[in-house]
Parts: structure tokens; sequence; C-alpha cells
């Protein structure tokens, strides 16, 4: 809640995002594959799939802030979820 609630501060002291982004996990990206046994995919292995999630985030984040993708950043509000069906992890951002 106290989260929401500096969040919901932000916004209000810098105004509204320009920008939504949403990254979802995909259980049959190539690193994913290549890290499990044979018959496995990502949805076996909910440990790589997170760590190769955090991976292409981090990276993601990468471009986004220190690389100005899209411009300078002047905030950004980051929540990660785990979708119910079949537990991927999933990216909420706003900038």
């Amino acid at each position: 809640m106290e989260q929401t609630q500096d969040a919901l501060a932000i916004v209000r002291a810098l105004g509204k995002p320009t920008v939504f982004l949403t990254l979802t996990a995909n259980p049959f990206w190539e690193e994913i594959l290549l890290s499990v046994e044979p018959g496995e995919d990502g949805y076996n292995r909910p440990d790589i799939t997170a760590r190769v999630f955090n991976a292409k985030l981090k990276a993601m984040m990468d471009l986004i802030g220190k690389k100005k993708l899209i411009g300078e950043v002047v905030y950004h509000v980051l929540t990660i979820e785990w979708q119910k069906r079949k537990g991927k992890p999933k990216i909420l951002k706003l900038q």
C-alpha cells in the first residue's frame, strides 16, 4: 500500500506517465530452451524463466535509462507480477 501511495505521489508531483511498457516472459525464449532438459520448456522451470526474465528486464532498463532509447527518463515506476496461469513473470512499467 505504501509503494502505491508513493507512486501516486510521484505522478502528482511530476505529471502523468508518457510511456507505459509491458514485458511478459516467454517460456520459449531461446535462452530458456538452451538451459532446460530435452522435452522441458520454461513452464517446467520457473527458476530459469525468472532468471532470463530478470536479465532481459535489466537489458531493457539499460536501453531506456542509460542509453536514452526513448529520451530522458524523469521517473519510472516498476512492478513485477506473476500471472496466475502457468506462473510467468510480467512487468508493468510507467515512465
